[in-house]
């Protein structure tokens, strides 16, 4: 048996773990990770070098045995040689050979992929799209990252950054985005732009601050009629989105990662019929399943690690 350590480098998260995997078929011997760990992102290259080592070290201590090879997702335009080019929400980290330099501080091979790629590897793998050669990925969370496998691969583009669909313009005359772009579609969809919606005081209770990620998800639990309203509005932009990506690649399924999917059943519903209202064809066409993740905010770790069997770091496929 091999252990590979996985990596999830969010826009305000580090999320790592350990999973034991069979060495003769690739595959890890369980979901859950033998030990995890967690921490805030510095936003700063050494310390994210560091704290990415100190990591490593701890999860293998934890672990009590060496770790063989590691895998590192992390939001932005990653290129395949696993330099993080630009990330428009860690914004002071670009054009790091984020790689070479954990290759350096080291004793493993190390890969490093987008966030969104590795997290629907593993739902394509051992997750909610097991089963499905044609199926996208949106990923609600700081900002909206997509994935592609199509046809039973993952679909990377010519660079490596396909799948930035959270920066698709779906308002031309919206309000302008941090990037400087103006109606993108996570200013709209994505996590990040929920929590804005629960900060105006439409609801009793709600203070004009950002709630918790918990009081939005137990307001809409209880089928607050107010909170209802906004998840509503939230799902529709969400769907626009999810539209066009339908109209673009015909996936069989779009699968919801991210934060905001713990929002679970209510909110696979509200996306859902807004994807029935806004897609191309519909009623002349299959259905598009809306699923949510199996693996949460734990699966871009959990895809990372499964992406760090090789330091070629071969684009995988399902043969």
């Amino acid at each position: 048996m091999t252990l590979k350590a996985g990596f999830d480098v969010g826009g305000t998260n580090v999320r790592g773990a350990l999973w034991r995997f069979d060495p003769t078929s690739g595959e890890s011997v369980g979901d859950e990770p033998i030990v995890r760990v967690a921490g805030s992102n510095p936003h700063d290259t050494t310390e994210l070098v560091g704290l990415l080592e100190a990591q490593v070290h701890t999860l293998a201590r934890q672990a009590r045995e060496s770790i063989d090879s590691v895998g590192v997702a992390i939001a932005g335009l990653v290129n395949l040689d696993g330099v993080l080019r630009y990330s428009a929400n860690i914004a002071e980290i670009v054009e790091f050979d984020l790689r070479s330099i954990l290759d350096d501080h080291l004793d493993c091979p190390v890969a490093v992929h987008n966030d969104a790629n590795a997290a629907l590897w593993a739902e394509y793998r051992r997750g909610a799209a097991q089963g499905l050669d044609n199926v996208i990925s949106v990923g609600l969370g700081t900002g909206i990252g997509s994935a592609m496998v199509l046809g039973g691969r993952l679909q990377l583009g010519a660079n490596g950054f396909a799948g930035e669909s959270g920066h698709m313009v779906i308002d031309a005359s919206g309000e302008r985005h941090h990037t400087g772009a103006r109606g993108p579609w996570e200013l709209y969809g994505s996590g990040t732009a929920l929590g804005e919606r629960f900060s105006v005081d439409r609801i009793e209770g709600v203070s004009s601050t950002t709630p918790a990620a918990t009081d939005v998800a137990a307001r809409i639990a209880s089928a607050d009629p107010g909170a209802l309203e906004i998840l509503d509005e939230y799902a529709d932009w969400v769907g626009i989105g999810i539209a066009n990506l339908i109209a673009l690649l015909d996936p069989e399924a779009v699968v919801i990662l991210g934060g905001v999917g713990r929002l679970g059943e209510p909110l696979r519903e509200a996306v859902q019929s807004a994807v029935s209202r806004h897609v191309h064809g519909v009623g002349h066409r299959p259905d598009v399943s809306i699923m949510i993740g199996k693996f949460a905010e734990l699966g871009g770790a959990y895809g990372a690690a499964m992406l760090a069997a090789s330091p070629a770091d071969v684009p995988p496929t399902s043969s």
